[in-house]
């Protein structure tokens, strides 16, 4: 929503303030509550949402920090790629452009994660960034002595053992003990909000049938259904069930790995 997009835009006040840089200020822009400008380099700072993009349609994008990304919702009239159409159309592929995508997770299968895989396999123009909890430095906790950090030592499960590999301090490995407990032990929610990887963080935005660690194993053979697409019928009213056909589209709902055989 716009609300969310105002927040983040706020924080380039903090940015100002704490980078001393304060010639610069965000001023209003044409009486606009939603635009601001920095008058002495003309920069002017817009804010939009998934919810209402129409006030983006008109502007010469040069920069754009999409947040919360898997939170954009598909509608019959709006999808998430018809708003990022409208943005990148005008980001020109020069020094000083940028555009960053970001999000929390959220689930597999939408529009985030279909980015972000596709930036995995080099096939977007997007430079794939992932960054797991013990990277963020506010998640540590001191040990009191060296024998607390010996007892921890001692008692760590196969997870914590696995994220020590993965550069976790003990400090953070402490923290993550602690965070555990607030949330009853429920290692789900710890997934979904303190990810570790992003495989992790993608499989275990949902309550799961199967162990994560099974489902990404089986990911490594998926291929890619060489149909997908509707279905459509040729006949309207009660003839609306004769002659249906398949007809491929790109976002279409429907997808096939194996045709049926010809009668």
């Amino acid at each position: 929503t716009e609300e969310q997009s105002i927040t983040v835009r706020s924080m380039y006040n903090t940015l100002l303030d704490n980078y001393e840089l304060k010639d610069y200020v965000l001023e209003s822009f044409e009486g606009s509550t939603k635009t601001r400008i920095i008058k002495d380099r003309r920069c002017v700072i817009s804010v939009g949402s998934m919810v209402k993009p129409e006030g983006l349609r008109v502007k010469n994008i040069k920069m754009a920090h999409c947040t919360e990304i898997a939170s954009w919702q598909s509608s019959e009239t709006r999808k998430p790629e018809d708003l990022m159409q409208t943005i990148t159309g005008s980001i020109l592929e020069e020094p000083y452009s940028f555009l960053a995508l970001e999000s929390t997770a959220k689930g597999s299968g939408g529009f985030f994660h279909r980015e972000y895989m596709a930036a995995t396999q080099k096939k977007n123009p997007y430079t794939p960034l992932f960054i797991p909890w013990f990277l963020i430095e506010l998640y540590q906790i001191e040990f009191g002595d060296v024998e607390e950090a010996k007892a921890l030592i001692d008692s760590m499960t196969e997870y914590e053992k696995s994220v020590w590999g993965m550069g976790a301090t003990l400090e953070g490995i402490k923290w993550y003990s602690v965070k555990l407990k607030n949330y009853h032990n429920d290692t789900w929610r710890m997934f979904s909000e303190f990810p570790s990887s992003a495989e992790e963080a993608f499989a275990s935005s949902g309550r799961l049938f199967f162990p994560p660690q099974y489902s990404m194993k089986i990911k490594k053979t998926m291929r890619v259904p060489p149909f997908i697409g509707e279905i459509y019928p040729e006949g309207t009213g009660k003839e609306i069930l004769e002659n249906i056909f398949p007809l491929k589209q790109e976002h279409g709902n429907l997808r096939i790995w194996d045709m049926p055989n010809k009668p």
